[in-house]
């Protein structure tokens, strides 16, 4: 059975994920070295090489479905889950639900900035969701009737029916820029995320390197090199 490169891309970031938190403490190593993995990997604090199996052949863009398994790594969320898979503010610094279960109101940090210096507003959070809307992507918003600007750091997020599982789209959904989101966007994204894109040469590599305006704690790698390998290759690997 042949398992498709977006299948082994998502996997890796997945695996990523586990890879930087196993660089932040002895505690967080010895889980680390309990689990597997299906990426090869060599570097050190400064930098770290992961070969992978394919890559986001759509690019990077969150409104057309990059970041829907979470982490997006450019793109900020609302929320998050820890590591105890508890919901916890990213984004965000508070939200509500309304009585009818229609209504969530989400209030965001006033000190994030995208990549390019522009703070981030409850306008690019309405924005990126109305726009997830209208695009029809990988990430189902289609619950979602409108996302409304109530100041500048509150949005209104209006659904047409009560969906519980909405919250999961405050996690997954990567904020993007109003002012920068265009038709090049997906190859050339800009975040308030951990990370920031240097360079991708498309079938060969991706690097990336820390966020110097991030509003987090700041990643424990530097630097990530993504290599892509065909199918067969990241199979064997694994």
């Amino acid at each position: 059975m042949r398992l498709s490169n977006r299948f082994f891309y998502a996997v890796g970031l997945l695996l990523l994920v586990q890879t930087l938190s196993a660089c932040t403490g002895p505690a967080d190593q010895r889980s680390s070295q309990q689990s597997t993995s299906l990426t090869q990997q060599a570097g050190s604090a400064d930098q770290i090489v992961l070969a992978i199996g394919g890559e986001s052949e759509e690019g990077y863009d969150p409104t057309l479905g990059w970041g829907r398994y979470g982490s997006p790594l450019f793109q900020s969320t609302l929320l998050r889950r820890n590591e105890n898979l508890e919901l916890v503010n990213d984004l965000a610094t508070d939200y509500s639900v309304s009585e009818d279960r229609k209504v969530w109101t989400v209030s965001i940090r006033q000190d994030a900035v995208f990549s390019d210096g522009k703070p981030v507003t409850a306008e690019d959070v309405a924005y990126t969701f109305n726009k997830a809307v209208e695009s029809g992507g990988l990430t189902d918003v289609t619950v979602l009737d409108e996302a409304v600007v109530l100041d500048a750091d509150t949005v209104e997020l209006r659904l047409k029916e009560p969906q519980s599982t909405f919250v999961n789209r405050l996690v997954t959904l990567g904020i993007v820029p109003k002012h920068a989101h265009g038709t090049n966007y997906a190859r050339n994204p800009i975040g308030s995320g951990p990370y920031r894109l240097v360079q991708w040469d498309e079938g060969q590599q991706l690097i990336v390197e820390a966020n110097p305006t991030y509003y987090g704690e700041a990643p424990g790698i530097k630097r990530l090199v993504f290599l892509f390998v065909e199918e067969d290759a990241a199979f064997a690997a694994a």
